[in-house]
């Protein structure tokens, strides 16, 4: 008889950093059971991510496309349902591929989330239960979670709190120079979207997992707006915060030169704090999750990964959120632990192997046994997960792109450059220059190397073979009316709450 065929639970934040695990060295943050993951399994210290903005990573990650091939450069774009995917693969070979909580690669804001399902459904996953962000809680769309709130009598106070917080980081500088109004949640912890995510992925672990299974859990935290619930957002009241890199250097965009001066070290202290917070919150729940698993004796055929689709520079270089090739924006987290059958795997081990996002599908589809994605620009890890390849041989280069910038990642060098004016924008040697100060774009035999000798393989071996994506269009805008700005005047109360 063959042996059954192996679980999959990949846990996918939004916007962590890499550096914000106990297991990665982090003096200050407390991340107990990642930490027991990695002490399990391995911790892969220099992944990489495909595009540092939500859905570009994520689509990368279903289509293993990089964005140039995928045509999503930004956050406005949504693939065709006969897009390839790993998603598809997976269920084509008899997994059931369910998810709870963000995904992101799909979903519009200009129509709800129960309307996407088919797109889901289309691409391979069979149960998608999307939630969408916390912003996206605002946009008078429909999810569970919103649903959740309605229900309880909480989204009122919900949306209006999160204006608030708008309205003062719009006071302090505007979108994506400062953070958004940090501080704890108006809500209960188990009203929060993290926890409340995370605690029905537990009970649909715990009920409903038909093996073999794959399944997707998307807290939408740490993404800003950084608002734990109490508990988690006093957990670090009082204690000293790691220093930020407090440098200004050229070559990246006019974000750096607009946020500083909004910036104190003490309100840069409490969004360290109040990100912390969320990032425990979510610890919390990877533990109930992986009781759950105990309990059910499923860790003996169950691989757990867990992982991001961007960083956060959390106050680096004057900067919140990401959109930057800096490795806090750049670098994600990533532990994987095999199934307690495989007795020949690593475990407690830390790889220092190039690992881009996109290779997670090409190794959850290898895992799966099921046909490799069509096209597919990923590299299986199950190599050095099993045991048979050394930890640090994958990759000797690795690429991340959004709007028409470029990362070229090698051992050595970082390169950025702007892919339609040829521009070279910043160059940073990684061994010398660890935390990204000085700017070396005028090495010129150092860039024309690396595009000739690294980039231009990498366009070559990535041809574009997808239609355009589906662009978003906002119905609204050509209506006379704004739904939203009259909502926010107090024009749809008698609709929103009906008497």
């Amino acid at each position: 008889m063959s042996a059954p065929r192996q679980n999959i639970l990949f846990i996918f934040t939004d916007q962590m950093r890499a550096d914000c695990m106990g297991c990665a060295g982090h003096p200050v943050v407390k991340t107990p059971h990642i930490d027991r993951l990695a002490a399990e399994g391995i911790l892969f210290e220099q992944t990489y991510t495909t595009s540092p903005i939500c859905v570009p990573a994520r689509t990368s990650l279903v289509t293993e496309r990089y964005p140039h091939q995928n045509g999503v450069p930004g956050n406005g774009w949504t693939v065709w349902p006969e897009a390839p995917s790993y998603l598809r693969q997976l269920r084509d070979t008899g997994y059931h591929t369910a998810n709870w909580g963000k995904l992101h690669f799909a979903s519009r804001d200009d129509i709800d989330h129960f309307a996407t399902v088919p797109l889901y459904q289309a691409l391979g996953l069979q149960e998608p239960h999307e939630c969408g962000g916390k912003f996206a809680q605002a946009r008078l769309k429909d999810n569970p979670y919103l649903r959740h709130l309605r229900d309880k009598g909480l989204y009122e106070n919900f949306v209006c709190n999160l204006q608030s917080r708008v309205d003062r980081s719009v006071a302090k500088g505007g979108h994506c120079t400062t953070p958004f109004g940090h501080g704890p949640s108006v809500l209960e912890e188990v009203d929060h979207i993290d926890a409340w995510i995370m605690d029905h992925a537990n009970a649909w672990l715990r009920d409903n997992a038909q093996a073999p299974f794959y399944f997707q859990v998307g807290p939408e935290g740490p993404h800003d707006p950084y608002d734990p619930p109490e508990r988690w957002a006093a957990l670090y009241d009082g204690m000293d915060m790691p220093p930020v890199i407090d440098a200004v250097p050229p070559g990246e965009t006019n974000q750096t030169r607009r946020a500083r001066e909004h910036l104190s070290p003490e309100v840069i202290a409490e969004n360290q704090r109040q990100y912390y917070g969320n990032i425990s919150l979510i610890d919390d729940r990877v533990g109930r999750l992986m009781d759950t698993l105990r309990e059910k004796g499923l860790l003996e055929n169950t691989w757990v990964i867990f992982s991001s689709d961007h960083g956060d520079h959390m106050g680096d270089f004057g900067l919140f959120m990401k959109v930057t090739f800096y490795d806090c924006s750049a670098r994600i987290p990533l532990v994987i632990r095999p199934p307690d059958c495989l007795s020949g795997a690593p475990r407690g081990e830390v790889s220092s192997a190039l690992v881009s996002l996109i290779d997670l599908a090409t190794t959850m589809t290898d895992i799966a046994g099921a046909e490799p994605t069509p096209g597919g620009q990923g590299r299986s890890l199950l190599p050095m997960l099993s045991g048979r390849q050394p930890l640090a041989e994958h990759r000797d280069c690795l690429f991340s792109e959004i709007g028409p910038r470029r990362m070229i990642l090698t051992r050595e060098w970082k390169l950025v450059v702007n892919i339609e004016s040829g521009e070279v924008i910043r160059l940073t040697h990684r061994i010398d220059d660890p935390e990204e100060l000085r700017n070396l774009k005028d090495d010129a035999e150092t860039v024309a190397r690396l595009r000739r000798e690294v980039e231009a393989p990498f366009l070559e071996s990535s041809p574009v073979d997808m239609p355009p994506a589906w662009e978003k269009v906002f119905a609204f805008k050509e209506w006379p009316r704004n739904p939203v700005m009259d909502w926010q005047r107090g024009e749809l109360d008698a609709l929103i709450k009906p008497s």
